[in-house]
């Protein structure tokens, strides 16, 4: 074997390596975006993030503890913990057993992920009807009568797909068959609405002078050329390399462009360490997540001095 087939096989491997390293963004992004509609569908008003494959709900206050849904296992972790919300709100839930609760809420997750086309990791399904099992062991010590629906599906005898009366018809808003619509749609409105301010204050966005999108992705790629692309675009809260790149979304700058006067306004950007883009996106990035309003208040202004204040005397 010569040199020249070594160097074939290092191509072949860095090309598989390169394809297997966007599979596994794409899927991330994906679930990313499922977790979102999921929240949606639940009403979740306040999401509690951790790294451990369990979770928690606060149903009458919508809040849940869950993983962030990045991959398959966390996203089954965090529609469970959506059912509880959806299913287990209000006074009569309070008299339901723990037993048929978590059926119910095992049954509602397994059919989210039917929805939205995705496979019950192998893991969550065995730990779901060992979980349902636990729950009915408690509540018969407790004397609890025990539902038969949820007997048979911790023997592993009853699908999740088959009717259940309190999960049918859940959740009441289903974004599974149209996630894109729903992601694109709350963008365009955002496009619309800055439109409609622009030409209120009688500013025009030109192509020509302005950076394109709100420099999100160019602020990462500054700080990091391979990891850019892991950031969050501002403007449409997904992934950089998703937003980016989709004409639906920032379309590489032709969908949303920034606030003219912001390039005036902070150019105190320009006395900041970093490249121009570093800088740039710094600014836009302050501007538009208000940072740099709450920094211009004095209770910001007090409190930017007490932490300087113990950061020299540390």
């Amino acid at each position: 074997m010569d040199c020249s087939d070594n160097d074939d096989q290092s191509d072949q491997q860095e090309n598989v390596g390169a394809k297997l390293q966007a599979a596994r963004r794409a899927a991330r992004e994906r679930y990313q975006l499922i977790a979102e509609a999921l929240k949606a569908e639940a009403g979740i008003k306040r999401h509690y993030t951790h790294k451990l494959i369990a979770g928690l709900a606060w149903s009458d206050e919508a809040k849940i503890l869950a993983p962030q849904g990045v991959t398959r296992r966390q996203l089954y972790v965090l529609a469970h913990e959506c059912a509880h919300v959806v299913l287990h709100t209000g006074p009569n839930a309070v008299w339901k057993p723990g037993h048929i609760k978590e059926h119910e809420a095992e049954t509602y997750a397994h059919r989210a992920f039917e929805r939205y086309g995705l496979a019950v990791p192998p893991q969550s399904a065995r730990w779901a009807r060992d979980y349902v099992g636990e729950w009915i062991m408690k509540d018969q010590a407790d004397g609890i009568a025990i539902c038969p629906m949820a007997t048979e599906f911790a023997a592993g005898k009853r699908s999740p797909l088959d009717p259940l009366p309190a999960v049918d018809g859940m959740p009441p808003r289903d974004f599974s068959n149209r996630l894109d619509r729903f992601i694109a749609k709350g963008s365009q409105t955002m496009i619309e609405q800055e439109a409609a301010r622009l030409e209120e204050e009688g500013l025009s966005v030109g192509s020509d002078n302005l950076p394109n999108a709100c420099a999100t992705c160019w602020f990462f790629e500054a700080k990091s050329t391979e990891g850019w692309h892991h950031g969050t675009c501002k403007a449409f809260a997904i992934g950089t390399n998703f937003a980016r790149f989709d004409e639906n979304h920032c379309g590489n700058g032709r969908a949303w462009r920034p606030h003219p006067g912001l390039l005036v306004k902070y150019s105190y950007a320009h006395h900041q360490r970093g490249g121009f883009w570093s800088r740039l996106g710094n600014a836009i990035i302050d501007r538009i997540s208000g940072r740099y309003r709450h920094q211009q208040s004095p209770e910001g202004q007090s409190r930017i001095k007490a932490i300087e204040y113990r950061t020299k005397s540390d």
